[in-house]
């Protein structure tokens, strides 16, 4: 053409490739190529084999690009803005075209049909897209970030491979699986209008988070799924609605979904599944986790509707201090469904003191369910925190696990303390603190203590024992009186009715089996009789708890000593009543029941409380010339025959 007279140049030349090949067109444009003349006009038709044609500029110039609208596959590229030589390359049948080295590529038309032709460009500034722009398994790919404009769309299936930013009101709908963005750049995927997956599958591409825009829509009847590799953003005022599952790389390489807006499902039955680490402040509903959740970025308040927590799911939460929702979360439901791993974690240096109680998790509906695993962060000395579940919320508590004593150092308004496994003092915030005790340990305290009122809690007997300033509420003494194991009756007095209480009930075995003497659920000491039938915590009620009380009752008249003295009952009506009894406790040894010389049990009264004793007066006279339990066992012998007589 160089070389060709000007007369003989053609209007048109016409490239056809050769059928059952593999054809490559390359166009060069020369700049100072301006011979006088009309322009030329250049037709390639493919070869149907994968053929490929490429317009490469001298990147100082634009050109233009168009589809026909009611051809597929037949293309025009206006390289006129390159140079006045050529008017235009209309390009037909080929799979591939490639427009390079271009300052700008410009479409000519406001409908871009791109069907499944693989389109390459290759220019200096960003590429904005028309009006419509339709995709049938095609690709578009751009070495610069290709920009939707406002209130335009990309509608189809297929990718386009480089960093995208939709425009306020712009629209990306899926009508087949479609991968959009630029895995290598940090503005790899950016909206701030409208996502339609559909029940397709879409790929968003980006180095860290994708995106959202103000608008996310899943599948409807048929659930449609949402991936990005390294998570997503969803900015406050956004929204993500729908029914399918969103997801990212698992592990530690996968990226996290920040939720500052709401995601919701259409119900249920529909629910959209979160694959992924999710953080942010947003709110969820109809949700199902199954990744890891962590409210907020700190410390935060979280309000929520129905949300499932999977097996697979890890739930963390923070605490930092005692104030929800900045220093430690509370997350609220209108339902949970729990499952999965609950993850408590101290931040900030935060080291929560006896009595710290964190309601942490909260359901307007009853929970469903419950955490197969509740880690919980540990601290020495007896103190630990521990998980309080119930119908409506789930607190965090800083308890006490007793070894042996529980001592109470201090018990004043505000100052409440008690000495740690070491000795040490542990302080109590606020009046009260929970303490895992066994039957076997003892309470000690310079005041004097007694059980108030019992309550059933996740399933276990809770004694609340109070001085009148704190209250200490114990966990595992059963059928033992904690703070005062020898007030049977728990009427805040240890007298000769808390033995006979013993006594009636070894006659009676109300509560406690004929033949292995084990008490029974301790639960029913709150609707039943309330009496604390165990004195020594052995699990048992025998004639030896009796007789530990009346030991008590001796030491007790003697000042503590030891010594055996008279003690006067203060539930008699009438007539003399006395009690002897000698007892030793030793400093070295376990405190032995059985007496060492001999004593003496009688009344010469009626007992007035038919409740505590079925055996008339006449019965409880007694003589114990012998060692050990005896005396008592044959007051039971004596009430069994009455019973048979009477």
């Amino acid at each position: 053409l160089f070389d060709a007279p000007k007369a003989w140049l053609p209007d048109t030349v016409t490239v056809i490739g050769a059928s059952g090949h593999q054809n490559f067109v390359t166009f060069h444009q020369v700049n100072d190529f301006t011979p006088s003349g009309k322009p030329l006009r250049f037709i390639v038709e493919g070869g149907a084999k994968h053929d490929e044609v490429s317009v490469v500029g001298s990147g100082s110039h634009w050109a233009g690009l168009e589809s026909d609208p009611t051809l597929e596959n037949v293309f025009t590229v206006t390289p006129n803005r390159l140079t006045d030589f050529i008017e235009q390359y209309d390009i037909k049948n080929v799979e591939k075209v490639v427009i390079s080295q271009l300052d700008r590529l410009v479409f000519e038309d406001q409908i871009f049909k791109l069907d499944d032709l693989e389109v390459n460009i290759d220019s200096l500034q960003p590429v904005e897209l028309p009006l419509s722009t339709t995709i049938n398994g095609g690709v578009l790919s751009s070495s610069m970030p290709v920009g939707l404009p406002i209130a335009s769309s990309v509608i189809g299936g297929g990718e386009v491979q480089a960093a995208f930013a939709g425009g306020v009101g712009s629209l990306v709908r899926a009508t087949n699986n479609l991968i959009i963005g630029d895995s290598t750049s940090s503005a790899g995927f950016r909206t701030d209008g409208l996502l339609d997956v559909n029940a397709n599958t879409v790929i968003l591409n980006d180095s860290n988070q994708a995106e959202l825009g103000s608008l996310t829509t899943l599948g409807t009847e048929q659930p449609g799924t949402l991936h990005s590799d390294y998570g997503f953003i969803l900015e406050f005022g956004d929204n993500l609605e729908g029914f399918g599952t969103i997801e990212t790389l698992q592990g530690d390489s996968g990226g996290p979904l920040i939720n500052n807006g709401n995601i919701t499902g259409n119900s249920s039955e529909q629910p959209i599944t979160i694959n992924a680490k999710v953080k942010g402040v947003g709110t969820f509903d109809h949700v199902v986790m199954n990744g890891e959740f962590t409210p907020g970025f700190s410390p935060a308040l979280w309000k929520s509707g129905t949300v499932t927590y999977t097996d697979a799911n890890r739930f963390v939460i923070e605490l930092g201090g005692r104030l929800a929702g900045s220093e430690f979360d509370r997350v609220e439901h209108y339902l949970a469904k729990l499952g999965g791993t609950l993850d408590v974690q101290l931040i900030y240096g935060f080291k929560p003191l006896l009595g710290d109680l964190f309601e942490v998790i909260t359901s307007e509906q009853p929970f469903e369910g419950q955490f197969s695993e509740v880690l919980l962060p540990l601290r020495d000395n007896g103190v630990r925190i521990r998980e309080l579940l119930g119908q409506h919320g789930m607190d965090l508590e800083t308890v006490y696990d007793v070894s042996e004593t529980l001592e109470v150092i201090t018990s004043e308004a505000a100052d409440y303390q008690i000495a740690g496994h070491d000795g040490s003092p542990l302080k109590v915030f606020g009046d009260r603190f929970r303490a895992f005790v066994s039957s076997l340990d003892q309470f000690v305290a310079e005041n004097s203590w007694y059980t108030d009122r019992l309550e059933i809690q996740e399933g276990n007997l809770v004694q609340f024992a109070t001085d009148g300033m704190n209250t200490l509420l114990i966990e595992g003494s059963n059928w033992k009186n904690f703070v005062e194991p020898s007030d049977i009756n728990n009427d805040r007095n240890v007298t000769a009715l808390d033995a006979l209480t013993v006594i009636n009930e070894l006659g009676r075995r109300s509560y406690s089996d004929e033949l292995t003497s084990d008490m029974i659920d301790p639960a029913i000491l709150v609707t039943g009789d309330g009496n604390f039938y165990d004195q020594n915590g052995d699990g048992k009620c025998t004639a030896l708890d009796a007789l530990r009380v009346i030991n008590q009752l001796a030491r007790n008249s003697n000042g503590g000593s030891g010594e055996g003295e008279t003690v006067t009952p203060n539930y008699l009506s009438q007539g003399p009543s006395q009690v002897w009894a000698t007892a030793t406790e030793s400093e070295e040894e376990p405190f032995k029941s059985e007496f060492e010389d001999s004593a003496l049990l009688y009344s010469d009264a009626e007992i007035e409380t038919p409740s505590q004793s079925e055996l008339p007066a006449d019965l409880v006279h007694a003589a114990v010339e012998q060692e050990s339990t005896e005396a008592v066992d044959s007051l039971l012998s004596d009430q069994d025959d009455w019973r048979r007589q009477n």
